[in-house]
């Protein structure tokens, strides 16, 4: 299996060469061989079926409830009361507006590129697949964009508590860093005066293209606000 994938490691360096440099533009062996190479990474490594039963019957212990409590606490409290709670991100907003106009732009109906030029910088394309994910299967609407903004957010939150709870090994350290991370962007927080926010003029420019019925409701914070496109 390691062998599988150094080889598929391989196959992906020559189909980035490949592309990069024009040769064969547009080809799939960059992504196919990326892929492969990663599972064949991870079944190098896994254990036998009967390890990963015993695996799964240790994880029934104090330790994974408390995980799972939180789990289940971040979860309800963003989707609770989920149209005003401040840290749903229930709008767009700058940095939204620019990763959906760069999905438009440079990934959808493109080869796939691991990065674009975006002067003056590359932006990487990761993001933006992960999202584009999330679209295709949901559909292209604001909601399942923040579904996919809600996948990530759970998975940095789980994987800071556990990395808080290797480091101090104290359930009140992990609780209270749960708390804070829960609850970090409200609404008191967010308009502290140390915090500077971009001009939404980005976003009004982006969903003006989809529509002319657009209204800017200033009802959050200085310099940020909710964006809403009317359907006749």
């Amino acid at each position: 299996m390691l062998a599988s994938s150094v080889i598929s490691l391989v196959i992906c360096v020559v189909g980035a060469t490949a592309h990069y440099r024009k040769a064969s533009w547009g080809d799939p062996w960059q992504p196919v061989g990326w892929l492969l190479s990663m599972l064949f990474l991870l079944a190098a490594f896994t254990a036998s079926p009967r390890e990963l039963a015993g695996r799964f019957k240790s994880l029934a212990n104090p330790k994974a409830a408390f995980f799972l409590f939180w789990t289940l606490f971040f979860v309800i409290s963003h989707l609770w009361n989920f149209r005003t709670a401040p840290w749903n991100g229930d709008a767009l907003f700058d940095e939204s507006g620019w990763d959906l106009w760069y999905l438009k732009t440079y990934v959808i109906g493109h080869p796939y590129q691991a990065a674009w030029l975006h002067f003056p910088i590359s932006r990487e394309t990761l993001f933006h697949y992960y999202v584009w994910g999330f679209l295709r299967l949901f559909g292209f609407n604001i909601l399942s964009y923040e579904a996919a903004l809600f996948v990530i957010w759970l998975t940095t939150f789980l994987f800071t508590l556990l990395l808080v709870d290797l480091f101090f090994r104290s359930y009140i350290v992990t609780s209270v860093t749960a708390l804070v991370f829960n609850f970090l962007a409200t609404r008191e927080i967010a308009a502290a005066d140390y915090l500077y926010w971009r001009a939404p003029a980005d976003v009004l420019n982006f969903v003006r293209r989809l529509s002319l019925n657009v209204r800017l409701l200033d009802d959050y914070l200085h310099c940020d606000c909710t964006i809403a496109i009317r359907k006749d």
